[in-house]
């Protein structure tokens, strides 16, 4: 019944969640890149606000998970986890803010690695070079 009952957000990454559900993007295939979306290529400042969000993001995600964890399988209500996503969706805007991008910016971000994999490269490195 636990893990049955983990939604999305505890379950997947907390990348793919926030694109998902803040937007609604279908997950079935990636919109093609706009040519707005090719002039629009995240300056390095903002590669690294939105890396640090993420790994900010990723940070309350395992912290949450841990909560759940620990609590006895009975104590896992709907109610709760209601409550612990609640608070992950708080926490992760309260992140991408912070780091000084909108929300939506992230977002676009976001779907810009599954479009582009050199932008995705960069991402990746950048996450090397924090960790």
């Amino acid at each position: 019944m636990f893990t049955k009952n983990l939604l999305p957000v505890i379950a997947i990454s907390s990348l793919a969640f926030l694109s998902a559900t803040t937007y609604a993007q279908p997950a079935s295939s990636p919109a093609p890149i706009s040519s707005q979306t090719q002039t629009d290529t995240p300056t390095d400042i903002q590669l690294d606000q939105f890396v640090s969000a993420a790994l900010e993001i990723e940070k309350v995600k395992a912290e949450l998970q841990q909560f759940l964890a620990e609590k006895p399988k009975a104590d896992v209500t709907d109610q709760l986890i209601d409550q612990v996503n609640t608070q992950f969706n708080q926490e992760a805007i309260k992140a991408i803010e912070k780091s000084g991008l909108s929300v939506e910016r992230y977002s676009k971000m976001m779907a810009l690695m599954d479009q582009d994999s050199h932008f995705l490269q960069r991402v990746q490195q950048k996450i090397e070079e924090k960790k």
